[in-house]
């Protein structure tokens, strides 16, 4: 591939602009185009994984628990327009892939990702990126807690009636005077 180098640069200006994997991006020094280093073909695996603090709706911002069914992450990594971001949910691949644009890249990014709706559980989430066609090893996981749809179970879905179930301290509900029907919090 052949490069056309501007024909009146600026300081400090690079070509090409946006980083490319397996070309060497060159600064313009005033007098001169000054190689740097090659943008590599291979990706890193994202560095840092972490549940949004507005989507992290448990006891604390920190607790990694929401009732958000379709929760945000930050995934920070070295990224290049064109690079292939994957949501993994307890190892597979879930979702859509995210194609980074111009505006997310660059080294140590934070790109902001949603996921399609969660059903209630317990999840480990990772990221991968890949690059020329090349996946990197998955991100280190962050644990996630989604009870969204918890309120939405009822004793409507056994044939009781709403209105009469009440929660009890320990995290049950009661039909009054008759049976436990189940966990607030089941899976």
């Amino acid at each position: 591939m052949a490069l056309v180098f501007p024909v009146t640069p600026t300081l400090g200006q690079r070509y090409p602009s946006v980083p490319t994997a397996g070309l060497y991006q060159y600064t313009w020094d005033t007098e001169k185009w000054n190689m740097g280093e090659m943008v590599s073909l291979v990706a890193s695996a994202p560095t840092v994984v972490n549940l949004q603090a507005g989507s992290d709706t448990g006891v604390s911002s920190t607790d990694n628990v929401t009732t958000d069914s379709t929760p945000d992450f930050d995934v920070t990594a070295d990224l290049l327009v064109g690079d292939i971001v994957k949501t993994y949910v307890d190892g597979v691949l879930y979702g859509s892939p995210h194609t980074v644009v111009l505006g997310e890249e660059g080294t140590g990014s934070t790109l902001a990702l949603s996921l399609t709706a969660l059903p209630d559980d317990t999840y480990a989430i990772g990221f991968t990126i890949t690059r020329a066609s090349v996946e990197t090893a998955m991100s280190p996981t962050e644990t996630v807690t989604v009870y969204a749809q918890t309120q939405r179970r009822s004793a409507v879905n056994v044939g009781l009636p709403w209105r009469s179930i009440l929660p009890v301290p320990d995290g049950t509900m009661k039909y009054p005077d008759r049976f436990t029907v189940g966990k607030l919090y089941a899976r």
